[in-house]
């Protein structure tokens, strides 16, 4: 069977994960910006200031924190937590009391302020004033949560979710937005309910994910609005309904969601619960683009490489490419490989092409990872080796490429990399084909027309072909006028 590889070309298609809060974080490329519209040292000051104010501080419900009634002048110190009214019913010498009136000192001070240990972490994670240590940073965080303080509980469960100065446990983070979710603390209840969407520290529960979402949403969370929008749009926890979608994209956008900017961008673009409108789509992308959102870059680069909303301008198209690029996108680094590869808009250059791939596969691109399986098939820019592009169409598959399916199975159907096996090469046509896949149908139905690894089947053989042909896959259109 003569097999072609098509090349795949860049995805046009914005990410739809649901987010994670993330009020401790720097710039993440894979993430938008997220919830806190404080930055970290505004934090800071708000939260000491709170400290030496005339009358102590309200406390959320349910708090454990210490109410502190001293008045003094706060320094942004290292030691702030051991310092300056941190502690309950300290004086100028040292001596701590357990009563605001007790004349008799104790011989050890009562716990840390868990506000101050908040604040103190957020300096230590992003290096404001002192040197950056994400290890004492969740240390600090550890001992405030310890206290039931849900802020320190929510940003603790987060070093846990990506191994920030502590080792990754998701059970650990989902026990932990837990606790802050059930003192109602906003940002945690939505990280919950990404943690229910997608199976983090927990069993999948798309049904709870939307609650939480909504609880979040209704207190007019941007990114929760976003979060469940993409439900809506996906039908996952929820009827799926594109128009709702469309609206809550819209709403969490109005709010300045660079992600939702780019998602309603997508929505016009591709006619997602409205009317196809490329000039809005553009207007969209490119709103989110100002802001620095790199998935955004890498949509108006597609637009310009394709004339998709605009006139086609391969320099333009690589300008936003290589902008998303600095900014750690995946899909930016493959599509700006391809343009390497090719020769589009930028001088061929094999090398370059490879590194971007191999850039974008490590950020577990799937496509990339197809793409760096064909040159290393074809010795393409590299010295050839079929084993490990075996490898890496494996990879690309189980990350849900269809066409390192098809790749893949064109390896044991003919014994590249692989021990041949065309058994096992019709069954990954036919996952791919019965994913939709266009290439996985026609190459399934060669394998029903002349037996291979199936018996032969000239019915089936039909069937997939004419769904390939529905496709556009032209030479499913011949095979079909030959049987």
């Amino acid at each position: 069977m003569s097999i072609s590889q098509i090349q795949p070309k860049g995805t046009h298609t914005s990410s739809r994960i649901s987010i994670i809060f993330d009020s401790t974080k720097s710039e993440d490329p894979n993430l938008p910006d997220l919830v806190d519209p404080l930055s970290p040292i505004e934090q800071v000051t708000q939260t000491l200031s709170a400290m030496v104010i005339n009358s102590p501080p309200k406390e959320p419900e349910n708090s454990k924190s210490p109410l502190l009634s001293r008045k003094k002048t706060v320094q942004l110190t290292p030691d702030i937590h051991y310092q300056n009214g941190c502690y309950m019913y300290g004086n100028e010498s040292g001596q701590y009391f357990t009563k605001k009136d007790d004349t008799t000192p104790q011989k050890s001070p009562p716990t840390h302020d868990p506000r101050a240990l908040h604040a103190l972490a957020l300096l230590y994670q992003q290096g404001i004033g002192v040197a950056k240590n994400e290890s004492e940073a969740a240390r600090l965080l550890e001992e405030a949560a310890d206290q039931g303080f849900a802020h320190a509980q929510s940003d603790l469960a987060i070093c846990y979710q990506f191994g920030k100065g502590v080792n990754k446990d998701l059970k650990k983070a989902f026990s932990l937005y837990k606790l802050a979710a059930d003192q109602g603390l906003t940002l945690a209840m939505c990280n919950l309910g990404v943690c229910y969407e997608n199976g983090y520290g927990t069993d999948k529960n798309p049904k709870a994910a939307v609650q939480l979402y909504q609880k979040t949403a209704d207190k007019g969370e941007a990114v929760a609005l976003c979060n469940l929008a993409t439900c809506y749009e996906k039908g996952a926890g929820i009827e799926k309904d594109e128009k709702m979608a469309k609206k809550l994209y819209k709403k969490a956008a109005d709010l300045g969601d660079v992600r939702a900017m780019c998602l309603l961008g997508v929505c016009y673009e591709m006619g997602i619960g409205t009317d196809r409108n490329l000039i809005e789509a553009i207007r969209r992308y490119r709103d989110a683009a100002s802001r620095g959102y790199a998935t955004a870059e890498c949509c108006l680069g597609l637009c310009y490489n394709y004339g998709i909303g605009v006139q086609k301008d391969l320099v333009e198209a690589i300008k936003f490419y290589t902008r998303a690029v600095h900014k750690g996108e995946s899909r930016a680094m493959l599509n700006l490989g391809l343009c390497y590869e090719d020769g589009q808009g930028v001088e061929k250059n094999l090398t370059a092409a490879m590194s971007l791939y191999q850039q974008a596969a490590e950020l577990n691109n799937a496509q990339a990872k197809d793409r760096l399986g064909l040159l290393y098939q074809s010795g393409t820019g590299c010295k050839q080796n079929l084993s490990l592009a075996a490898e890496l169409f494996a990879q690309a598959a189980h990350l849900g490429s269809n066409d390192g399916l098809c790749n893949l199975g064109i390896c044991y159907e003919k014994g590249l990399g692989v021990k041949k096996d065309q058994i096992q090469a019709a069954k990954l046509y036919k996952k791919a084909a019965e994913n939709g896949h266009g290439r996985g149908q026609l190459y399934l139905a060669m394998c029903y027309e002349l037996a291979i690894g199936v018996s032969q089947n000239l019915n089936e053989a039909k069937h997939y072909y004419e769904l390939a042909a529905k496709q556009g896959i032209f030479e499913a259109i011949n095979r079909i006028n030959e049987l």
